[in-house]
């Protein structure tokens, strides 16, 4: 909605009176950017809009959304609705990040594992029990080869582990848990940040 409703606000013309030429143009950068709009002002488009086919790992890309619906549309399903919740004071979307971005997180996990012991591009294509532990087999540089260890510890997400019978944990151990991987898929979701203060009561110490 809001892309949409940035290129009517461009077109529009209402604040040429109020506006000097420093600040249309700061004014239209901010749209641009703020919009996702082209070098025309027009929106065909982004990832923002979500995804037919979800991306997952290495090679799935996912397919974004198809054809933009109309601003009317738009307004017809009643977006506006739920479209300030995320500016309200206790709803910031982003209140905090690691220094260097997030990608500090798993860095700061390889240099305490030792970076010998982390292989990076490498596509797991299958996960399977052997009778004196398990076989991992993936892919790297077109390449295919199979390690062997006493065991694995999977931490891909169980929708990306399973992928409806076709994922790297098609053969894992166990009827049960290959039909519970075949019928997982991603769902909608949400993380929160949980702020909570405590106070002390008039009559006694804080809770």
């Amino acid at each position: 909605m809001r892309l949409l409703g940035n290129r009517l606000l461009r077109r529009a013309g209402a604040l040429d009176g109020e506006l000097t030429a420093d600040d249309k143009e700061r004014l239209l950068a901010f749209l641009k950017s703020y919009g996702s709009l082209g070098s025309d002002y027009t929106y065909t488009g982004t990832e923002h809009r979500g995804y037919s086919v979800d991306p997952s790992a290495a090679g799935t890309p996912g397919v974004q959304l198809g054809d933009v619906p109309s601003l009317s549309e738009v307004f017809a399903s009643n977006v506006g609705r739920y479209f300030s919740f995320e500016f309200g004071y206790e709803q910031a979307m982003l209140m905090f990040q690691p220094v260097g971005g997030m990608d500090a997180i798993p860095m700061a996990f390889a240099k305490a594992i030792g970076p010998d012991k982390i292989l990076t591009g490498a596509a797991v294509t299958d996960v399977r029990n052997t009778s004196d532990g398990v076989e991992v087999t993936y892919t790297r540089n077109g390449g295919t080869k199979v390690v062997k260890a006493d065991y694995c510890i999977a931490t891909l997400a169980p929708w990306i582990f399973g992928r409806g019978g076709q994922g790297p944990g098609r053969h894992a151990s166990g009827a049960p848990l290959r039909r519970g991987l075949r019928r997982l898929d991603r769902a909608g979701g949400m993380r929160a940040g949980v702020r909570a203060c405590a106070k002390a009561p008039a009559d006694g110490p804080a809770t």
